[in-house]
């Protein structure tokens, strides 16, 4: 009979446990942030991007990476272009056709003057720099194919002999993603263009990523 009542006795304490346990995930579950507490959400994203991305030896996020993430794309689209030669597997486009993104920028060309010359430049966080030489009645995307598509910025050298020189940034803190908020986006880098923004190189320079910060010296 004690065995009885020691068992019962057991099974009641763990049943305990285990419903106090689950009320306790459930309400953490359903506990919701704060304003102050959603704003800061994005540097824990990046943390664990970084994370991701790191050597776990070095604690570092290997130099030349973005490079070879290139490499390997264009030896993809080589073998896909390849196999369309050869009578392999072909693609026709299906969209989409909103490749601009959400507009973060658009710039008139300093010399507009609405006849001769009625250049702009608009700049899409998720789609690249776009150009417009009819005041904004039709654009061409002009961003480097595989490139960074992005744009968040665009000025353009407005002094006297280099007034088509221009330069755009990519990436973004904040607030890309349609869905939450303060969703990061990394950019990498400078682009320049001399030929008033028809194309454009990066800057070798300016190939700091946000990412990188996170790097221990």
């Amino acid at each position: 009979m004690k065995n009885h009542i020691k068992v019962f006795t057991a099974i009641a304490v763990s049943v305990t446990l285990f419903i106090s346990i689950t009320i306790v995930s459930c309400n953490n579950f359903r506990e919701k942030k704060t304003d102050n507490e959603a704003s800061t959400d994005y540097q824990g994203a990046v943390e664990y991007e970084f994370n991701m991305l790191k050597n776990p030896v070095t604690g570092k996020i290997p130099e030349g990476s973005f490079a070879n993430e290139k490499l390997q794309a264009s030896a993809i689209l080589e073998r896909q272009q390849q196999n369309k030669i050869s009578g392999g597997t072909s693609y026709t486009f299906q969209g989409p056709e909103n490749l601009g993104g959400r507009t973060r920028t658009v710039v008139y060309d300093t010399r507009y003057n609405g006849t001769t010359n009625q250049v702009l430049l608009a700049g899409g966080v998720s789609g690249g720099v776009y150009k417009s030489i009819d005041n904004g009645t039709t654009w061409v995307r002009k961003s480097p194919t595989g490139e960074h598509y992005s744009c968040t910025s665009i000025a353009q050298d407005t002094r006297a002999g280099n007034m088509n020189t221009w330069y755009y940034t990519v990436g973004e803190a904040s607030g890309n993603s349609a869905s939450g908020s303060d969703a990061f986006y990394g950019g990498n880098g400078v682009y320049k263009s001399t030929d008033n923004g028809e194309t454009w190189s990066r800057l070798t320079n300016s190939n700091t990523t946000p990412l990188e910060q996170f790097n221990t010296n």
